[in-house]
């Protein structure tokens, strides 16, 4: 989650993993987020075609990349107001939801071990300020 400026712009590493009963994910991680090969979905908003995460901790690494997302539901989410304020609020922001299902690639590496699982899942992207999607 990347916070709004009132807010400190913090990012907030929202990310659990687990192989059976042993959590993988803790709080002591490093996440990197790396979006790319972004579309334009006909709401205005722009959405990636593919996302690497990488997660590092003491003795475990993650990787998980995403790609050929599908969209379940799309939604923006000034659809239900009013329209005098809707009209208004267009004006400073164009907030909308996606819900996809996408292929999920996974590698793990842990005590000198790498497991891989491929299959599909579904991931969300919530757009709640400004008019264009945020690329950091």
């Amino acid at each position: 989650m990347l916070t709004a400026p009132n807010y400190g712009s913090n990012n907030i590493p929202v990310f659990y993993i687990a192989n059976g009963d042993n959590i993988l994910s803790s709080s002591d991680f490093v996440l990197t987020f790396n979006p790319t090969d972004w579309s334009r979905h006909s709401g205005g908003r722009d959405y990636p075609e593919k996302i690497a995460i990488n997660v590092v901790q003491k003795e475990v690494q993650t990787k998980i990349l995403i790609t050929s997302p599908v969209f379940i539901e799309t939604r923006n989410l000034l659809e239900n107001l009013s329209w005098p304020i809707k009209s208004v609020t267009r004006l400073f922001t164009k907030p909308y939801y996606f819900r996809f299902n996408a292929d999920f690639h996974l590698k793990i590496l842990e005590n000198n071990e790498t497991t891989e699982k491929n299959g599909s899942g579904i991931f969300e992207m919530m757009m709640l300020k400004g008019l264009q999607t945020v690329r950091e």
